[in-house]
């Protein structure tokens, strides 16, 4: 038993001897093998550590020409820069220039109301015309009668024909036998016509100027003052002696009133009654500068040449005619 014991324990450390053995001949094979891999793996490595050694070596060139040519363009970037400031002043310029004339033209601009507007530009037409010397008036006025005489012919045609006649029917009725030769004298006499109303027209804005702030504006005084101008030229006659302004302004004065009295009240007055209104009114101014006082009826009586009833009645009649809205306060 002993010497099985001692066959069984060496059996089994020849067998870790075996083992032992076949281990250390694979980690020899193992070795060799590795050492003959070695020199290649070497080689390899100093490959790749060369070109990354060479590839260093071409950036670093690449960013010694990239210094270069900047430094290059910072020595030209100056002149362009310089360049191109002055041309972004000049662009600067003309744009703040041209913004300047923008402001100046859509500047905020106050605006004249439309009849101002107008009468400016009537006032300053109206500037431009030249004076007519006393002869020239006299002239005209004998040219204009013809054309009075002519119109009435053609009144006349036409209430006895109950139509409006023809060009042929007035000029055989004036004594033209050709119709043309009659256009062309009606449109002279037309001409001087118009020629003598625009050289007047400034004294119908003078006599305007009294009258406004009445109840009517300007616009519509001087448009009334220039029919009177156009009666007055009609009916002017230059071998009575007077002078054609002084035949004028009573019918300017005539036709400014008489719209005054119809369109500056909301309840009319008749003409007399009004201008017996303003005289009254016009008397208490001056007597109130005068005494430093209301004045009394009396007073108003005896400055007008008036009955003191007529005094009263036209008092009545002013404050009668004078409105008041209903939503103005009692007190």
């Amino acid at each position: 038993m002993a010497a099985l014991a001692s066959f069984k324990s060496s059996l089994a450390l020849t067998e870790r001897k075996r083992t032992v053995s076949s281990k250390k001949s694979r980690l020899s094979a193992a070795l060799a093998f590795h050492k003959s891999q070695i020199p290649s793996l070497t080689s390899a490595s100093k490959r790749s550590k060369l070109a990354v050694v060479m590839r260093r070596r071409a950036a670093h060139k690449a960013g010694q020409a990239t210094a270069l040519s900047s430094t290059a363009a910072a020595a030209v970037s100056p002149i362009k820069s310089r360049r191109n400031l002055t041309r972004k002043r000049k662009k600067t310029s003309s744009s703040h220039s041209e913004a300047s004339v923008i402001r100046q033209t859509t500047a905020p601009v106050t605006r004249i109301p439309v009849g101002e507007s107008c009468l400016n530009s009537f006032l300053k037409e109206i500037s431009c015309m030249e004076l007519l010397q006393d002869e020239e008036v006299a002239h005209l006025s004998t040219r204009l009668k013809q054309l009075v005489v002519w119109e009435q012919l053609y009144d006349s045609l036409a209430l006895s024909l109950d139509r409006e006649p023809s060009v042929e029917e007035w000029a055989r009725a004036a004594g033209f036998l050709d119709k043309k030769q009659f256009l062309i004298e009606l449109e002279d006499v037309r001409r001087s016509k118009n020629t003598m109303v625009s050289s007047n027209l400034r004294l119908v804005v003078s006599i305007a100027r009294r009258y406004e702030n009445l109840g009517v504006s300007l616009l519509d005084l001087i448009q009334e003052g220039s029919i009177g101008l156009i009666r007055g030229v009609e009916k002017y006659d230059h071998s009575k002696g007077y002078r054609f302004a002084t035949y004028a302004t009573w019918w300017i004065k005539h036709f400014i009133q008489s719209a005054l009295v119809n369109y500056s009240r909301s309840i009319r007055l008749p003409l007399r009654m009004s201008e017996l209104v303003r005289r009254l009114r016009r008397t208490r101014t001056e007597l109130t500068i005068e005494y430093a006082r209301d004045p009394t009826p009396y007073e108003l009586a005896a400055r007008m040449e008036l009955s003191l009833e007529k005094v009263y009645f036209v008092m009545q009649k002013a404050t009668e005619c004078s409105t008041v809205s209903l939503d103005s306060p009692l007190s």
